[in-house]
């Protein structure tokens, strides 16, 4: 049907997904980790919440995703860190995890991560290339048609799952409300999504995902997570 493929090619979006683990680890640390932080800033200090130490998640090296999203084009490191107790804070505000960044990998230290009691086993990441990914069923268009909505799974409208970077958001429960439903003040565009990892040992909730997304215009310094569970 002509009005499918159309729509087919108006959704889909090119991803970069995160195998974990399966390889042996590498000597550079130069590359991306599930579990594991190798790299920060001269003199960064590892960030705390409320007094404890919080987990290395996931270091992204942008340099060997097979896709980058324009809107990480500017990034050479990206570092996540989460606070165990995540679930009972404000999220969306900023509390229970954060962020960091690098433009280039030039100048960055090499660190020993302290003792932080991460429960977290920390695997290297190999990227694979998602040639087209679709939305979930929540983030269609509000102006697509019913004939669409009513049967776009049969027809061949996949989001692929997994830790990775671009693509569509998976869904668990409905749209993520960041900008403009909710109005969030840095008008954060969806960059990228870490998804729970059995193997690593890593869960949000009951199967969850978490996604993260990055401040437009004057705020592109500035990062909002939300996570959604069963």
């Amino acid at each position: 049907m002509k009005e499918v493929e159309d729509w087919r090619r108006r959704f889909a979006r090119k991803a970069s997904r995160m195998t974990v683990g399966g390889s042996r680890p590498p000597d550079n640390p130069a590359t991306s980790w599930f579990g594991r932080v190798s790299l920060a800033e001269p003199a960064e200090m590892w960030p705390v919440c409320q007094g404890r130490l919080m987990w290395p998640l996931l270091q992204i090296v942008v340099r060997e995703l097979p896709f980058c999203p324009a809107s990480l084009s500017d990034i050479a490191v990206i570092r996540v860190f989460i606070d165990p107790r995540f679930y009972e804070l404000n999220t969306d505000a900023g509390e229970g995890w954060a962020v960091r960044t690098s433009a280039t990998l030039e100048g960055l230290d090499v660190i020993t991560e302290p003792a932080h009691e991460s429960k977290i086993r920390p695997f290297p990441g190999r990227w694979e290339l998602v040639e087209a990914d679709y939305p979930t069923h929540d983030d269609l268009p509000w102006d697509s048609p019913s004939a669409l909505r009513d049967s776009y799974y049969e027809l061949g409208f996949e989001n692929v799952g997994g830790t990775k970077v671009g693509g569509w958001p998976s869904n668990v429960q409905s749209e993520i409300f960041w900008a403009p439903m909710n109005k969030h003040p840095h008008n954060p565009q969806y960059a990228f999504q870490i998804d729970t990892e059995p193997k690593a040992h890593w869960m949000w909730g009951d199967s969850g995902v978490g996604y993260f997304g990055r401040g437009t215009g004057v705020h592109q310094d500035e990062w909002a997570m939300s996570w959604q569970c069963c």
